[in-house]
């Protein structure tokens, strides 16, 4: 090439370059960054092992979209970098499961290397600086053997008791996982329904070995969190339970069978598929990407089906291999290994270049001698992909109308994207493409009560516990900063012990309004060694150990 070719071949590089960064990391978002998350209750604790237990596959996923400003350079697509997390509670821990795919994992003892980033606010305070009380960044980083955790306040308390975390990971074909349970009781949340936490997720990518080139953010653009708290999402703690079988909630009206996102829909838990069963073809995740909410009333049996894809292919006779959603049902949930012909059924919905985006319900796959006439249905074309609602007359399904009622579901969708046969499958909960022809391969479902998901108003705030935090810093010499949180007011003594249970020091004795609190203490006219801070008020203790270091 000549100087001149070269300077255009150049420019032409860079302009595919800025076009693949823009269009291969659009994966898809948080639909709504000002509306609280949903992490569900958890039926029974997940087994901390980096592995996605089918509890998980019912939790609501959330990804971490936006690639942070100021870095050394961007990712190259999502295979490079991009995660999502999902997460659930109990009244013993907070836990979190993590899928990250980064094809360069670069293991090191800092933020500049490979490692997931997690915020905390128990109180949802919101505040702009780190309150000393209970705002918390800890971080896990890539191959620790030792599995440590780093913490992180901004240079002010509490001292997170980290060694009580439990995590663990594991590779995959496109990089690693990681789930960790952390003590609520060290978050210091005092868990409830409807409850509100502050909630942030990142992920740290190093691939050249020095430093960090760039980060992945799941709210806004500019990377503060760490810095600003209010920069935090929010996320409610639901009464909706997550459990190894879907829970169906009842329908606390009808919905309007047209395509759009009503009323109805919006405390229905949403399920996202998770199973690719070919990433070659994958393009990004606006390429596929597909979320589904059910719900159930006497007469029907409700589905919402959002998907993302940025091309649309019917080039055949509108089977598996053109775009389309499946959805698969086993009434009485008898989990055969065959078709048993009488309410196991997979129900196609496929892409049409005219009229309704999506063709009227027809069977597929081995499934036959059903009557679809009464399935009410209404796609519609998005910005971003395509929409489905539809009914199903519980008469066609066979699953009895009343809540404990268990029976098989999956929902899939097949994606062509460059003419002829399938590029890729996603399926919500099987990790093999043999639905079509094993009905045990669905997931379990059961019909529930109306949900339970409790979102606070926007801008409600929770309120402050009783709390005691650790106070900062720890050890110290000769002083440090107490802080506490009374969630009524009353009589407060905040004194000092040593360990055979002398008070040594008064630091408030009176009547206090609720609200948070700090108080100095200095150690300086008593010797080195451990001694104990106790908040005690007309019905409760609370104590905490702290080391005056001489």
């Amino acid at each position: 090439m000549n100087a001149k070719t070269n300077v255009l071949w150049s420019a032409l590089m860079s302009i595919m370059a800025i076009f693949m960064l823009q269009s291969a990391y659009a994966q898809p978002y948080i639909l709504d960054e000002a509306a609280p998350l949903v992490y569900p209750q958890a039926q029974h604790p997940p087994e901390i092992d980096g592995v996605m237990d089918s509890i998980w596959t019912n939790t609501p996923r959330y990804p971490m979209a936006h690639v942070a400003t100021g870095y050394p350079s961007e990712p190259a697509g999502w295979y490079d970098m991009s995660g999502e997390w999902r997460a659930m509670w109990d009244h013993e821990y907070m836990y979190f499961f993590v899928d990250i795919r980064d094809n360069i994992l670069n293991a090191g003892p800092d933020y500049n290397w490979d490692s997931i980033e997690f915020y905390s606010d128990a109180d949802y305070s919101h505040g702009q600086d780190y309150d000393g009380l209970n705002d918390f960044q800890f971080r896990i980083h890539y191959n620790d053997d030792n599995r440590s955790v780093t913490l992180w306040t901004n240079e002010k308390g509490p001292i997170f008791e980290t060694v009580n975390i439990i995590w663990a990971q594991q590779e995959t074909e496109n990089g690693w996982t990681a789930e960790i349970a952390a003590p609520m009781s060290d978050l210091l949340i005092d868990p409830e329904p409807g409850l509100l936490v502050g909630t942030d997720m990142e992920y740290n990518d190093n691939d050249e070995g020095a430093v960090c080139d760039h980060k992945i953010i799941a709210f806004g653009d500019v990377e503060l969190s760490w810095s600003d708290p209010s920069y935090m999402g929010e996320a409610v703690l639901s009464g909706w339970m997550a459990s190894n079988a879907l829970r169906v909630v009842k329908a606390p009206a009808a919905p309007l069978i047209d395509g759009e996102f009503d009323d109805a829909w919006k405390n229905v838990p949403v399920i996202p598929a998770g199973h690719y069963m070919s990433w070659n073809k994958l393009d990004d995740f606006d390429d596929l990407s597909m979320t589904t909410q059910v719900m159930w009333d006497p007469n029907y049996l409700y589905a919402f089906v959002r998907v993302w894809d940025e091309k649309f292919v019917r080039d055949g006779s509108g089977d598996s291999d053109d775009d389309g959603i499946e959805l698969y049902f086993d009434g009485d949930y008898s989990h055969g290994t065959a078709y048993d012909g009488k309410n196991d059924m997979q129900i196609g919905f496929v892409y049409q270049t005219s009229g309704d985006p999506l063709a009227p319900a027809k069977q597929v796959g081995s499934t036959s001698g059903f009557d679809l006439s009464g399935v009410v249905q209404a796609s519609k074309k998005t910005a971003d992909g395509v929409v489905l609602e539809a009914a199903f007359p519980m008469s066609l399904v066979q699953i009895p109308a009343v809540e404990g009622s268990v029976f098989g579901i999956e929902m899939d969708y097949n994606d062509d994207d460059d003419d002829g046969v399938r590029d890729t499958k996603l399926k919500t909960y099987s990790k093999t493409d043999d639905t079509w022809q094993n009905p045990s391969l669905m997931a379990p479902a059961e019909l529930v009560g109306a949900s339970a998901v409790a979102v606070r108003e926007r801008g409600g705030k929770a309120t402050a516990a009783y709390q005691l935090a650790q106070n900062y810093p720890n050890p110290f010499n000769p002083s440090t900063t107490i802080a506490y949180v009374l969630d009524r007011p009353g009589q407060v003594n905040l004194a000092v012990f040593d360990m055979l249970g002398r008070e040594m020091k008064t630091l408030v004795n009176g009547i206090q309004p609720k609200g948070k609190y700090t108080a100095r203490f200095d150690g300086s006219d008593m010797p080195g060694g451990m001694y104990l801070v106790r908040l005690q008020t007309a019905d409760r203790t609370l104590i905490r150990k702290m080391m005056l270091a001489k």
